[in-house]
């Protein structure tokens, strides 16, 4: 959820690009009872 309120949801295979570096950040909390990976990379500007 980010700081606003927004929620969204995502299914295996979907990809994620954070653009925003300012504000207070975001929370991620897996809902389902099946195992997630996630991979983050960091981009160069």
């Amino acid at each position: 959820m980010a700081s606003d309120g927004e929620c969204r949801d995502f299914q295996a295979g979907d990809a994620l690009r954070l653009d925003d570096t300012s504000g207070s950040g975001h929370v991620t909390t897996v809902t389902s009872s099946v195992p997630v990976t996630c991979v983050m990379v960091a981009l160069d500007q």
